[in-house]
Parts: structure tokens; sequence; C-alpha cells
């Protein structure tokens, strides 16, 4: 008995851990961010539970976010993905919808970080 009571406890602090660790790289990224020359402008927020907001024109959308190669990946709830590539307090998502290696500039979506409180 106690050998599997010891395992199901080794087994809950991996899923502990693991949970942790994924949320953890989240971390660097969650914050408000607002976009830099769009009309309307648009809000993003990214929460380091990986959920996220996208405001725009009076119109607000939830989603999820995941980090992946130093990529954020927003995932729409109709399936669709945008993908965002970090740099510094900037944050600039591609539009279309596909993997690129930068940012289309046509197709391009550029944010700047808020300050905390923001």
């Amino acid at each position: 008995m106690k050998p599997k009571l010891l395992w199901v406890a080794g087994l809950a602090l991996l899923l502990a851990a693991l949970g942790l660790w994924g949320c953890s790289n989240r971390e660097p990224y969650a914050g408000k961010y607002r976009s830099l020359e769009q009309t309307p402008e648009i809000n993003l927020e990214l929460k380091a539970n990986g959920e996220g907001v996208w405001e725009a024109g009076g119109q607000r959308v939830t989603f999820r976010w995941e980090v992946k190669k130093d990529k954020i990946w927003i995932h729409a709830k109709d399936g669709g993905v945008l993908i965002g590539t970090p740099a510094g307090d900037l944050l600039a998502i591609d539009m279309t919808g596909d993997i690129h290696p930068g940012c289309p500039p046509q197709s391009c979506v550029s944010f700047k970080r808020l300050p905390e409180g923001g």
C-alpha cells in the first residue's frame, strides 16, 4: 500500500511542478498593451493564467494564449491563431494567421506594453 501511495504522491507533485512551469514562462509577457498606429486603438491584455482580452471599437473578445519558442500564440475561440513576436516592451502581431519568420509589415500590428496599472 505504501509504495502505491508514494507513487501517487510523486505523480501529483510532478503534475503540480509542470503546471507551475507552464505558467511561469508566460510571466515575462503578461500585462496590458496598446496598439501604436491603429485606428481605432486596440487594447490587449495578456493575463498570467493564459487568458487574454482584445478590445477595439467597442468590441471585446476573449482568447487564450501561450508561449512557444519565444513567440506568443493567441488562440481564438473559433480556432484561429495569431502569432506575436515580443521585443522588450513591444509586441508585433502577425494578423495573417500564418507562420512567418518575421511580421509582414503590411499585416503587422505593433503594441507597446503599458506600465503596471496602466
